[in-house]
C-alpha cells in the first residue's frame, strides 16, 4: 500500500475519530501498528492535525470570530482606547476564559507526557481503554436524559470548566475519546446538549494546536522529508473535510442523546483488539 493510500485512509480515520466519540488516538495507534508507517508517521500526524484544526475552526467560525473580537477590544481598552465595557467582557471573552480554565489540568500532567506517549505502543492497553470509552458513552446517554440540563455559556462556572478539563486530561490516554470524555463531562455539569458539544470542540482548538506545534518541533529536530509532503497534504485535506462533516454528525447525535451505537463500536473494537493482541 503506497503513501498516498495510507494518507487517505489515515485522513478519513483522523477526521472521523477526532470528533466522533470513538478515540482518534486509539484508532490511529492501532492503524499505525497495523500499517507500520515508521518514520513517515510523524510527518503525516502533523498534516492530519492541521486538517482537523481547520475543520473545527470553520465549523465554529462565528464563535471564534466573537472570541477574537472581544479579545481585540480588551487589548484596545488596555491601550487606553475607549471601548464600551460590554465589548471587553462579552460572551466571546467569557468563552475564552472558560476554555483557558479547562486547560489548566493539562499543564499538571504535561511533565508526564513521555510516559503517556509510551502507552501508545501497547495495543492491549488501547483495547482496554476503548472499553472504558464505551462505558463513558453509555453514561453520557444517561446524563443527557436527566431533567435540568440547562446550562449555557452564561451559566457555566469556573468549576464547571475545570471539571470538563479534568475529563479532557483523562483522554490523553490512547483509547479514551477526547470528545466523548469532555461531552460526558459537560453533561455531568448539566450543560445543554448542543452547548456540551460546542464547548468540547472549542476546547479542542488549543489542544489540537498544541499537538500540532509539538509535532512540528519534533520534525524540525529530526529533519523534514519532502517526499512525504504530497501524501501529507492529501491526508490533511481528507481529514479536514471528513472532520467537518463529523462535527455536524456529533451535533445531531447530541440533540437525540443517542451515543449507544458508538459505545457498541468502541466495545467491539476494544474486545477484538485485546483478543488479537493476546493471541498474537
Amino acid at each position: 500500500m503506497d503513501q498516498i493510500l495510507y494518507a487517505v485512509i489515515m485522513g478519513i480515520v483522523q477526521g472521523l475519530t477526532e470528533f466522533l466519540p470513538v478515540s482518534s488516538s486509539g484508532h490511529l495507534a492501532l492503524l499505525g501498528a497495523l500499517f507500520d508507517l515508521g518514520e513517515s508517521a510523524l510527518t503525516l500526524s502533523v498534516m492530519l492535525h492541521a486538517g482537523t484544526l481547520a475543520a473545527v475552526c470553520v465549523a465554529y467560525r462565528k464563535d471564534i470570530a466573537e472570541i477574537l473580537r472581544d479579545l481585540w477590544n480588551f487589548v484596545r481598552s488596555l491601550m487606553g482606547k475607549e471601548v464600551p465595557a460590554e465589548e471587553t467582557r462579552g460572551r466571546g471573552m467569557r468563552i475564552f476564559l472558560l476554555v483557558i480554565v479547562s486547560l489548566l489540568p493539562l499543564f499538571v500532567v504535561f511533565p508526564f507526557k513521555g510516559y503517556i506517549e509510551s502507552a501508545f505502543s501497547s495495543t492491549i492497553l488501547v483495547g482496554c481503554l476503548l472499553l472504558v470509552t464505551a462505558v463513558l458513552l453509555l453514561i453520557a446517554d444517561r446524563l443527557a436524559a436527566r431533567p435540568g440540563q440547562d446550562k449555557d455559556v452564561e451559566k457555566t462556572t469556573w468549576k464547571d470548566a475545570l471539571v470538563v478539563g479534568l475529563f479532557q486530561t483523562v483522554a490523553l490516554l490512547p483509547g479514551i475519546s477526547r470528545s466523548g470524555s469532555t461531552i460526558t463531562g459537560g453533561f455531568s455539569r448539566r450543560f445543554k446538549r448542543e452547548y456540551a458539544v460546542k464547548f468540547s470542540f472549542l476546547m479542542s482548538i488549543p489542544t489540537i494546536l498544541a499537538a500540532l506545534l509539538l509535532d512540528i518541533i519534533d520534525i524540525l529536530g529530526g529533519g523534514l522529508e519532502p517526499e512525504l509532503l504530497l501524501g501529507g497534504l492529501i491526508g490533511m485535506v481528507v481529514s479536514g473535510v471528513t472532520g467537518y462533516f463529523a462535527i455536524g454528525m456529533v451535533n445531531r447525535i447530541a440533540k437525540s442523546g443517542k451515543f449507544a451505537p458508538f459505545s457498541v463500536w468502541c466495545a467491539i473494537v476494544g474486545v477484538v483488539t485485546v483478543i488479537v493482541s493476546l493471541v498474537g
